[in-house]
């Protein structure tokens, strides 16, 4: 027999002789396996929220209307309003032929406008908080609404078959794959006293935007 199964006979033998051991033992047995059932050690390392889908739609629709607006900023702002047939520069690169009409009312200082963009390659950043989005647009779209210099704007874009392809970022959250896509889109944008809001799809997903 070997010397370790004979010590425990030994024991048994003894816990037979001496009842009151039998609780030395069990309590010995108790802290013992207390001892050895320790918490796993927790994880210190930080969160990441996911950038979805959700939010880069967004984002991207916010940055589509942002484009539309500096091409018309950088090109008929504080022109003379009318029929419109040129050809300009996308704001970071690209070119964007704009036909259409332009109107200005002096009652009540509010620009009208009924344009077509048809954009190659136009590129834009657009910025804002711990958002970032580089887009390049390629396709056809329309740009219709009003707005004033206080602040009041009603817009819409409308585009059966839009080309974009770029990057979006959110600081502090997961870095998404880059953007690559060729779809409809529809965009309305309408914001007063400060406070607005962008609504829209891209292809069949639906996008907000807000501030």
């Amino acid at each position: 027999m070997k010397p370790f199964v004979q010590r425990w006979i030994n024991i048994v033998i003894d816990l037979k002789k001496n009842s009151h051991l039998k609780y030395c033992i069990a309590f010995t047995t108790v802290l013992i396996a207390t001892g050895c059932n320790e918490d796993p050690p927790t994880s210190n390392k930080p969160f990441t929220p996911s950038y979805t889908q959700s939010l880069i739609d967004g984002d991207v629709i916010w940055a589509i209307n942002s484009q539309f607006a500096a091409i018309y900023n950088q090109n008929l702002a504080g022109k003379p309003t009318g029929n419109k047939n040129l050809t300009a520069s996308g704001p970071l690169g690209g070119t964007v032929t704009i036909t259409g009409v332009t109107s200005y009312a002096s009652n009540n200082g509010i620009t009208t406008v009924n344009l077509k963009y048809v954009l190659t390659n136009s590129r834009s950043i657009s910025t804002s908080g711990n958002v970032s989005v580089d887009l390049t647009l390629t396709g056809e779209a329309t740009y219709t609404g009003s707005w004033s210099s206080s602040g009041y704007t009603a817009s819409n874009i409308q585009s059966g078959y839009l080309q974009m392809s770029g990057t979006a970022k959110r600081t502090g959250y997961t870095t998404p794959p880059a953007i690559v896509e060729a779809t409809s889109v529809s965009i309305t944008t309408s914001s007063s006293d400060g406070h607005g809001s962008i609504s829209g799809t891209i292809g069949n997903r639906s996008a907000t935007w807000s501030w």
